[in-house]
């Protein structure tokens, strides 16, 4: 793990210095209590579904095989993110997400810098991070490839952490918010995900929503 955390005598008491430090402690409480939220999402949502019969005839994957991802991703899943740990992304997300206030008001050729270092540190960690759609994405041929059932399954529980202790909804926001994540998400993946999500996780709040909504919207994204 990057060790991020240092003595205050060893980076100095000024007022910037402890700033930085309280930032940083910041966003490792963050990052700490989204990873726990990603395994409390795999453990209540998918877990149980292997002592369930919840795939259907229809769905576009077989039940053995669901349950066989749900098994072969416990250690993913356990390991999420410990990329965000390392030098190569720690301090660009911190700087990114998390700034001093003596770094908000440096000039604009610093804040170029600090995005660059993000936008490098975002490369970094989908390419050694399968559960994101950019991970599968050819950004050479401009295609989506296809996501493996694990690694939607994965993702799955990495939006349902941002919800599962608020109240909010992964239903909601991935029919009416997902845009950008569709731009680089398969129609085979999206059929998937759908299912999984309408049918599986959430069947009863996705019958609040009519059924053509979501299905234009995978028109949408198959056409892009």
């Amino acid at each position: 793990m990057y060790q991020v955390i240092r003595e205050q005598d060893e980076i100095g008491q000024d007022s910037n210095s402890l700033d930085r430090i309280q930032k940083e402690k910041d966003y490792i409480n963050y990052l700490t209590n989204h990873i726990a939220n990603v395994k409390k999402a795999y453990n209540i949502l998918f877990l149980p579904l292997l002592n369930q019969n919840i795939v259907c005839d229809d769905a576009p994957f077989s039940a053995e095989d669901f349950k066989y991802a749900i098994i072969a991703i416990k250690d993913d899943v356990e390991h999420h993110d410990e990329s965000k740990w390392t030098e190569a992304e720690f301090e660009p997300y911190r700087m990114h997400w998390n700034p001093t206030d003596e770094e908000k008001l440096r000039d604009q050729a610093y804040q170029d810098e600090v995005e660059e270092a993000y936008n490098n540190a975002w490369i970094h960690h989908y390419k050694n991070n399968d559960h994101h759609p950019k991970h599968w994405y050819d950004f050479e041929n401009n295609v989506a490839r296809d996501m493996s059932l694990g690694a939607i399954i994965h993702m799955l529980c990495d939006w349902e952490s941002f919800n599962i202790n608020s109240g909010r909804s992964t239903v909601k926001w991935w029919i009416n918010c997902s845009e950008e994540e569709r731009k680089f998400i398969s129609p085979k993946t999206v059929t998937i995900l759908e299912y999984i999500l309408f049918r599986i996780l959430h069947p009863d709040e996705y019958k609040e929503y009519e059924p053509s909504k979501s299905d234009s919207i995978a028109i949408d994204v198959a056409n892009k």
